[in-house]
């Protein structure tokens, strides 16, 4: 394997030199490496030092290396009259007829700094590191970023023979540091890391500081956006002082894959963010001029386990245009337009407000453990300020509250913090329901019992009051099994 020193071909890293010239000298003597039958191979090294470049060092090879001493004494620095979008841009090699080639593989970038302070001056600063069509074994790892006007990490899919139907994949995204110092990048916008049509990728030990809390306004831009990715897994990152989504999933505008699907947000860290956490934004879907039905609602994702700290949105999740979203922090949640078949775990049931399709929400629930019911209860009355709210356009939700804990139970559920103008909501209550005498929960009344099912049983069911025969109150219904298997009807509780 060829390991080039870029001192050895004479770039300085005093921070005053211009080493871009010297930079794409070493990067050329790798060339003389092979892999595969195609230029690449070898290690580009960086001894620590500050360089300063001032064009893009565009990479062509597979199979390399770059790498400094440390993330914290090895700079790149692009200079104040920069020319170009990126500084470290890596793209295909090989023919474009040839399909297999026209993909970056086998990348690595680790330890290295990169400071963007000078470039921030220019009308358009350049993206730190971009790699287009990268596809599997290609790792960026131990980085750091200072000061970065426009994106640090731009993964993104534009180039070989059919690119429209093609996606990246296969990138390891960890133990990164991006950090502005500097107020006047307050007014930056373009997201920090950004991801278009990249598959099957890991980010992991990420920490993001956008600004300083001392700032007289918090940064606009997001830390993370994944625009039509599918299989992502977002894992124990750290995003702070922000205002705007710290994590936006919403869907590509390019390529054929439109859709996000498969993201799985676990155990990261949101500190003083503004706006929302994450946001789900999908799109209705649409079709092209060609008749191509573009998918644009996002779909299976996780988000669970993640902690919440400092200032917050009044909806910390939002939820629009998605199916099968799963969510399991506690935190206020907004489920909008078009949030299909979400799923919450909320132990504590905190502020819910709800206008998606299908929705089912599990309170509290028998996790083995021996608390008392005073607890529970108090989780579900006490502690809901204002709870959950059914918008008008809620339709089939359910409220699944388990009550099947050891021992006779003290106390029941008091459900008077749940309201609901929506349409054929229902709350599934395994058993044991105590209802308080001042019951505030007014549930789509009907006129008329349903049907007595098997589907129906443990739902409530308010029938409006026939004024024409004298009713004045509302009653309330519960759907049991009576006798023998198959057979259920409708008991008036009151």
């Amino acid at each position: 394997m060829v390991v080039v020193n870029v001192k050895d071909e004479g770039a300085m890293g005093d921070g005053i030199k211009d080493d871009t010239d010297d930079i794409i000298k070493a990067i050329n003597k790798l060339k003389k490496a092979s892999w595969n039958g195609l230029n690449g191979g070898g290690t580009l090294f960086f001894p620590a030092g500050e360089y300063k470049v001032s064009r893009t060092i565009r990479f062509v090879n597979h199979g390399i290396e770059i790498t400094g001493e440390q993330a914290v004494n090895t700079f790149i620095k692009p200079s104040k009259n920069f020319v170009g979008d990126t500084v470290f841009d890596f793209t295909f090699n090989g023919s474009e007829t040839e399909w297999n080639w026209s993909y970056i593989r086998n990348i690595k970038v680790h330890d290295l700094g990169f400071l963007g302070k000078d470039s921030s001056v220019l009308a358009n600063p350049p993206d730190m590191i971009r790699m287009d069509k990268v596809y599997d074994l290609n790792t960026l790892e131990n980085l750091y970023f200072e000061d970065i006007f426009s994106s640090a990490i731009k993964l993104i899919n534009t180039i070989g023979v059919t690119p429209t139907e093609t996606v990246g994949q296969g990138t390891i995204i960890q133990n990164l540091m991006i950090i502005n110092k500097t107020e006047s990048l307050s007014k930056a916008t373009k997201p920090l890391i950004s991801m278009e049509n990249q598959n099957e990728c890991y980010l992991n030990t990420i920490k993001i500081l956008s600004g300083d809390k001392g700032w007289s306004e918090y940064p606009k831009r997001t830390g993370l956006k994944l625009s039509g990715c599918q299989g992502i897994t977002v894992q124990s990152n750290s995003f702070s002082i922000m205002n705007a989504p710290a994590i936006m999933i919403t869907f590509a505008t390019t390529n054929y894959q439109t859709q996000c699907k498969g993201v799985f947000l676990e155990s990261n860290t949101f500190e003083d963010i503004t706006s929302q956490a994450i946001s789900i934004l999908g799109g209705a879907n649409s079709t092209t001029e060609s008749g191509e039905v573009r998918y644009n609602k996002m779909e299976n994702i996780v988000i669970s386990e993640n902690r919440h700290y400092g200032l917050k949105a009044d909806y910390p999740i939002t939820v629009n245009y998605s199916t099968d979203v799963v969510i399991r922090d506690n935190i206020a949640i907004n489920l909008g337009k078009d949030a299909n078949r979400t799923l919450v775990y909320n132990n504590q049931t905190q502020n819910i407000s709800d206008n998606g399709i299908s929705t089912t929400i599990f309170g509290v629930y028998d996790d083995g453990n021996s608390r008392s019911w005073a607890t529970q209860s108090d989780v579900l009355v006490n502690k809901v300020n204002p709870g959950i709210t059914l918008q008008e356009k809620a339709v089939n939700q359910k409220f699944l509250f388990k009550t099947g804990y050891r021992g006779s139970p003290k106390y029941g559920f008091d459900l008077k913090h749940i309201h609901s103008t929506g349409e054929e909501s229902t709350i599934l209550a395994w058993k044991d329901i105590v209802l308080s005498t001042d019951f505030l929960f007014k549930l789509n009344p009907r006129t008329a019992l349903p049907a007595a099912k098997e589907d129906k049983q443990g739902s409530l069911c308010f029938i409006k009051a026939d004024t024409a025969k004298g009713e004045t109150k509302d009653s309330l219904y519960i759907c049991m099994q009576d006798g023998g298997v198959g057979v259920y009807k409708w008991n008036k509780l009151m």
